[in-house]
């Protein structure tokens, strides 16, 4: 079974995988963020956010355990450079 490989761990990457996971799909689920992170929700930001206030944590999308208890391979800081789709293949940035 081929892996699946979701690049972008935003809302929509993570939910993603998460459908993938309770829609049974048993193979290797790999979601890759260029962000050194942990995937958080990108709304909207406050003023407290913006200086400080408020941290990342606080707009996490999942906890700290979801992506292993979920077997999803969360790659923080893997910036894709190109994706071949004819190949079937992605470039990280890191090479």
């Amino acid at each position: 079974m081929e892996p699946i490989v979701i690049v972008g761990a935003g809302m929509a990457g993570t939910r993603a995988a998460g459908q993938l996971r309770r829609s049974g799909f048993m193979g290797q689920v790999v979601l890759l963020s260029d962000e050194d992170e942990m995937p958080y929700d990108h709304v909207p930001l406050s003023k407290d956010y913006l200086t400080g206030a408020e941290g990342h944590h606080r707009l996490r999308l999942n906890d700290d355990s979801y992506y292993a208890n979920a077997s999803i391979e969360l790659r923080r800081g893997a910036a894709v450079a190109a994706i071949d789709p004819a190949e079937a293949a992605l470039t990280l940035a890191s090479g």
